[in-house]
């Protein structure tokens, strides 16, 4: 997970940047659910923007917006200044790729990619470059004459993306777009979108509840919870710097350790009576009162596991078991009534099962979460 963090545009700079496609403080109800709820938003020109969320949280409501498939139920939705709210779907210049493809299945993979230029009412003279050059960009052009039924799940998909792209939108949006696809073919896809951007620079929105493939794809992402956004920002800073305690679960794993606050300000480290486990340090990300309830996160790769106590933040446990997963290896380590996994490279020795050992974490490697509402 961290490599992949690391590899990311980790300097990304939002200055100036924001104000390209606006949501601004919009709302959409079903009935008596709140699909979206007050959700404020800029994206980017060229950016790679990601909602992020499980299902139901209102982030394909929020792309059918910015569509114009669905209409605000309050808020405007702006485009380069320009109020776009009302103007219906054909009339944007904004373009989508569905999860299912809607590829027609009765044309070649060059009239699909050619569909839209026909409907403007283009001669073929005048888009028959612009199908080739888009049939070259996503590797398909000695496929064209084929049928969708002739066509792997991935070679699908790069259609659907050609079709969509020829018509020069300024927003593409892809909902949830490699989630039909295995493992595999999504890791190769997600590494052709990212050629596919650079090439044509276009404002990409990209759905999806998989946190990987967020991470992967993203300039910034906007992690969404029943309707509204939890947190906004760059991969690294959301999987590092969570502000609440939905964020740090989602967006990877996590281990929580919680306690009372005894001192500590905002941007230092805060210092958490963990009872059983002792008085431990982590980062405050906002100002805390003492006798705060709140919870430790810390990462699984964060720990560090020794025979021998590193203070600060050891913790005294016993090791359970432990799990082989190719790159990495997790154990389960018991202290107290709680379990920690602690992920570990291959350099390094595993404890026998039932052997007592000592886990413990870096204070900035670690984030202190607020408690709230009980939970």
């Amino acid at each position: 997970m961290n490599e992949q963090l690391i590899a990311r545009a980790a300097n990304y700079d939002a200055a100036g940047m924001n104000d390209f496609l606006v949501f601004d403080n919009v709302s959409k109800h079903f009935g008596g659910t709140r699909a979206v709820d007050g959700v404020t938003l800029g994206i980017g020109r060229g950016e790679v923007f990601s909602l992020l969320g499980p299902s139901g949280c209102g982030k394909t409501t929020l792309l059918r917006m910015a569509a114009g498939f669905e209409v605000p139920d309050a808020g405007r939705i702006l485009l380069e200044g320009q109020d776009i709210t009302s103007v219906p779907p054909n009339l944007r210049p904004v373009n989508t790729v569905f999860q299912n493809y809607a590829l027609f299945p009765h044309l070649s993979v060059r009239d699909n990619v050619a569909f839209g230029p026909r409907v403007a009412g283009k001669s073929k003279s005048e888009f028959a470059n612009d199908v080739d050059a888009m049939l070259h960009l996503v590797k398909l052009g000695e496929q064209a004459d084929k049928k969708p039924a002739q066509l792997s799940g991935g070679q699908k998909q790069r259609v659907a993306i050609a079709r969509a792209l020829i018509n020069k939108p300024q927003v593409l949006l892809l909902d949830e777009p490699l989630a039909a696809l295995d493992l595999k073919l999504r890791q190769h896809m997600l590494a052709e979108l990212h050629t596919i951007h650079r090439e044509v620079g276009t404002t990409f929105i990209y759905v999806t509840h998989d946190q990987t493939e967020a991470i992967s794809i993203s300039d910034r992402i906007a992690v969404m919870n029943a309707g509204r956004v939890e947190q906004c920002g760059a991969p690294r800073e959301i999987y590092e710097s969570p502000r609440t305690g939905f964020v740090a679960s989602f967006i990877g794993d996590t281990n929580y350790i919680s306690g009372t606050v005894t001192n500590g300000l905002p941007g230092q480290l805060c210092a958490v009576n963990c009872g059983v486990l002792g008085e431990l340090t982590a980062r405050s990300l906002e100002p805390l009162a003492v006798g705060t309830k709140v919870r430790v996160s810390v990462r699984p790769e964060q720990w560090w596991i020794a025979l021998e106590p590193e203070p600060p933040n050891a913790i005294r446990g016993r090791a359970e078991d432990c799990t082989y997963l190719g790159s990495e290896s997790r154990l389960r380590v018991r202290a107290g009534d709680q379990v920690f996994v602690v992920s570990t490279g291959h350099q390094t020795s595993l404890p026998a099962s039932n052997a007592e050992v000592w886990i413990g974490f870096r204070a900035e490697h670690a984030v202190v979460l607020p408690v709230t509402n009980g939970a």
